[in-house]
C-alpha cells in the first residue's frame, strides 16, 4: 500500500512540474512575440484610445490605427522610442500630444482625416521625418515648427483650407514629392525656387491665378498637376522645366492661344490640357516629340491642329468636343497611334488616310454629322469603330 501511496505521490509531483514547465514555456513565447513584433495595426470602428498593452511591444517599428475614432495620443508614446512610423487615418484627433515629439526616430507621420488645425512647437524636434501626411484636416495655415523638418521628403496637405504656403516653405530643401490639392490657393510665392530635389508637384482644384517665374527653378520636377484652377497663361520661366515628362492643366481658364514655351517642354509624355478654351495651338507644338498621350478635348479648336501630325510617338490623341470640320491628309504620319476620339465635332466625312494608320486599334466618331464609313475602314479588322 505505501509503495502505491508513493507512487501516486510522485507521479502528481511530476505532473506538476510539467504543467509548471509548460507556463514557463508559454510565458516564454508570449514574452518572445512580444520583443520579436515590430508592427501592429488596429482596426476597429469602436477603438477611441491607444490599448495600453502596446506598451508590451518592446521593439515596434510601426504602428497603424485605421478607421478607428481615435481621440488622443496618450503621455506614455513618449516610452515607444523605436517606432519608425506611426498612422492614424481616418480618426479624430483634435491635437497631437507633445509626447509623441520625443519620438527622435519617427520617420513617417500619417494622420489623413482628423481634426487637426496646428501641431505643437515642439514637432519641430521630429528631425528624422522624411513622410508627413496631413491631409483632409482642417489647417487655414502650416505651422512654422513644420518648416524645421530638413530631412523632409514627402509633405501631403491635401484637403485642407489652405490660402498660401509660408515663404519659409523654401527650408524644405530636400523634398521631392508636395500635395496641396484642394484647397484655396491663390498663388504661390517665390520661396519655392529653393525645391530643387522637387520630383512630383500636385497643386490641382485650387484658385491658382498665375504662377511666379521662380518656378521655372525647379530643374528636378518631373510631374505637375495644376488642373482645376484659374490659370490664364504660364510664365515665360516655364519652359525651363526641361525634365518634365508629364503635365496636366485641364479644367483652367487658359489659353485662347496657348504660350509658344510650352515647346521648350521636350521630355512631355503626357500632357492633358482639356476644358481650357484653347482655340490655337503655336507652332513651337511640334517639338513634343515624345508625347505619348495628348488630351485636348473639349476646347475651342477651330480645325484639326495640323502641329499635331509632327508628334510621331503619340499613341492616344483627344480631341473630342471641339469645333474641328476635317482630318487633314496627314493625319497618316502618327503611325504610331493606338486610340483617336474625335466624338462630339462637327466632322461630316473620314479621310480615308486613317487606313494608313497600321497601329490605330480604337477610333470614336459619335455625335459628328458623319453619314456613312468607307468599307475600307469598316473591313479593317484590327480597328474599333465606335459609331
Amino acid at each position: 500500500m505505501r509503495k502505491i501511496i508513493y507512487l501516486l505521490f510522485s507521479l502528481l509531483i511530476c505532473s506538476a512540474n510539467i504543467l509548471k514547465a509548460q507556463n514557463l514555456n508559454k510565458n516564454s513565447k508570449e514574452q518572445l512575440d512580444f520583443e520579436k513584433k515590430e508592427s501592429l495595426v488596429f482596426n476597429d470602428k469602436n477603438l477611441t484610445e491607444f490599448p495600453k498593452e502596446i506598451l508590451n511591444y518592446k521593439n515596434l517599428k510601426e504602428l497603424k490605427f485605421i478607421d478607428c475614432p481615435i481621440n488622443n495620443i496618450p503621455d506614455w508614446i513618449e516610452k515607444l522610442d523605436s517606432l519608425k512610423t506611426i498612422t492614424i487615418k481616418n480618426g479624430a484627433l483634435y491635437e497631437v500630444n507633445p509626447k509623441l515629439c520625443k519620438l527622435t526616430s519617427l520617420e513617417e507621420l500619417i494622420l489623413h482625416k482628423n481634426n487637426l488645425s496646428t501641431l505643437p512647437s515642439t514637432f519641430s524636434n521630429l528631425k528624422d521625418l522624411k513622410t508627413i501626411v496631413l491631409s483632409e484636416n482642417q489647417f487655414e495655415t502650416l505651422p512654422d515648427c513644420l518648416f524645421e523638418l530638413e530631412n523632409l521628403t514627402f509633405l501631403n496637405v491635401d484637403k485642407n483650407y489652405l490660402v498660401e504656403f509660408p515663404e519659409k516653405l523654401g527650408k524644405l530643401t530636400k523634398l521631392t514629392t508636395l500635395r496641396a490639392t484642394n484647397n484655396n490657393l491663390i498663388k504661390l510665392n517665390n520661396s519655392i525656387q529653393n525645391l530643387k530635389e522637387l520630383d512630383l508637384l500636385f497643386l490641382q482644384d485650387n484658385q491658382i491665378i498665375e504662377l511666379p517665374e521662380s518656378i521655372g527653378e525647379l530643374i528636378s520636377l518631373r510631374g505637375l498637376e495644376l488642373s482645376g484652377n484659374k490659370l490664364k497663361t504660364l510664365p515665360q520661366s516655364f519652359s525651363n522645366l526641361k525634365n518634365l515628362e508629364w503635365l496636366s492643366m485641364y479644367e483652367n481658364k487658359l489659353f485662347s492661344e496657348f504660350p509658344e514655351n510650352i515647346g521648350g517642354l521636350e521630355k512631355l509624355t503626357n500632357l492633358q490640357l482639356s476644358k481650357s478654351k484653347i482655340k490655337t495651338l503655336p507652332e513651337s507644338f511640334a517639338n513634343l516629340q515624345k508625347l505619348n498621350l495628348l488630351d485636348l478635348g473639349r476646347n475651342e479648336l477651330l480645325g484639326f491642329p495640323i502641329q499635331i501630325t509632327s508628334l510621331k510617338n503619340l499613341s492616344t490623341l483627344e480631341l473630342y468636343g471641339n469645333n474641328i470640320l476635317s482630318i487633314p491628309d496627314e493625319i497618316s504620319l502618327l503611325t504610331n497611334l493606338r486610340k483617336l476620339n474625335l466624338s462630339y465635332n462637327s466632322i461630316t466625312t473620314l479621310n480615308e488616310k486613317i487606313l494608313l494608320l497600321e497601329n490605330l486599334r480604337e477610333l470614336k466618331i459619335f455625335g459628328n454629322k458623319i453619314n456613312s464609313i468607307p468599307n475600307s475602314l469598316k473591313t479593317k479588322s484590327t480597328l474599333k469603330i465606335i459609331n
